[in-house]
């Protein structure tokens, strides 16, 4: 008898089949309801599939512009993992939009500073968000990090109104009185005479 040839066939077979389907590109229906996609997202991640999954999601949401905060943020994450960081950062951007205002939106904005700031090397991006919205967003230390930055920022551009914002806030936290001298009394000074010199239509922009 021919036994042990015929099991490492079948053997092979098995493997070569299940390897196939481990292959295969992750697949989400465009109709899909919103825990299917999560569920989706989260097997991908598991999978290490990222990119297809990716894919797959860009598909989904072109049919469904107002997802849920959970399913951006899933969305948002699988971006990430798949290395499209523009498409991160503009899906955090609706998460925050959309996410009430609690530490856990403050650290997504953290994050979305470190990708636009650190990875995309995008300052103007990062400026016009934080102007636009940061000033609510920093509730957690990972967001209120950034604030020196984006104190530099605002003097590099001149920006003396955003730059007396932030040192209101961070002189509002009472933060020791030797570091604060050393970070911000400079710009501090700065500011002041900024201001000082500011034209009426400067300080209403």
């Amino acid at each position: 008898m021919n036994t042990v040839p015929r099991f490492l066939t079948l053997a092979a077979c098995l493997v070569a089949a299940t390897a196939a389907r481990a292959a295969e590109p992750a697949k989400l229906s465009p109709d899909a309801a919103e825990p299917q996609v999560v569920e989706f997202l989260t097997q991908s991640s598991e999978s290490g599939d990222a990119f297809a999954a990716h894919l797959a999601l860009k598909a989904w949401l072109a049919r469904h512009p107002s997802p849920a905060p959970a399913v951006l943020l899933a969305a948002g994450e699988t971006a990430l993992a798949a290395g499209d960081l523009q498409g991160a950062a503009s899906l955090y951007k609706r998460v925050i939009a959309a996410a009430p205002a609690d530490e856990a939106r403050s650290r997504l904005a953290a994050r979305l500073y470190e990708i636009l700031v650190g990875q995309l090397q995008s300052s103007d991006d990062a400026y016009s968000f934080f102007v636009r919205t940061g000033f609510d967003l920093r509730q957690s230390l990972e967001a209120r990090q950034f604030d020196l930055w984006f104190m530099e920022q605002a003097r590099a551009r001149n920006d003396s109104v955003t730059a007396a914002k932030i040192l209101a806030a961070v002189m509002a936290e009472k933060m020791p009185l030797e570091l604060e001298r050393n970070l911000y009394w400079d710009h501090l000074d700065w500011t002041m005479g900024e201001l000082a010199r500011a034209t009426p239509d400067k300080l209403s922009a």
